[in-house]
């Protein structure tokens, strides 16, 4: 999905610079320099979307384990608690 994405990205800036070729006739140099610009802008939004996603699965699954759920309880991928207690220690 993340390959997919920056290919999609790629594509679209690529596009936009032949645009921006025809409309302004920029110089090769400068070109290349707005393209850097944007690729480590693309680059610096995805980084973050992709920490954000690690730091709120973290922050859930702490969650999950203070209130005594157990961690992906026979396969399946959510927190379950139980009303014992003493549940989650025989997990």
């Amino acid at each position: 999905m993340l390959l997919f994405v920056l290919q999609f990205v790629i594509a679209y800036f690529t596009y936009i610079l032949k645009i921006i070729f025809r409309l302004k006739k920029i110089k090769l140099e400068k070109a290349v320099r707005n393209m850097k610009k944007i690729f480590l802008l693309a680059s610096l939004l995805i980084a973050t979307f992709y920490a954000g996603m690690k730091v709120q699965a973290f922050i859930y699954e702490d969650t999950c384990l203070d209130l005594g759920g157990g961690k992906n309880p026979g396969n399946y991928p959510i927190c379950v608690i139980e009303k014992d207690a003493n549940a989650a220690a025989t997990q």
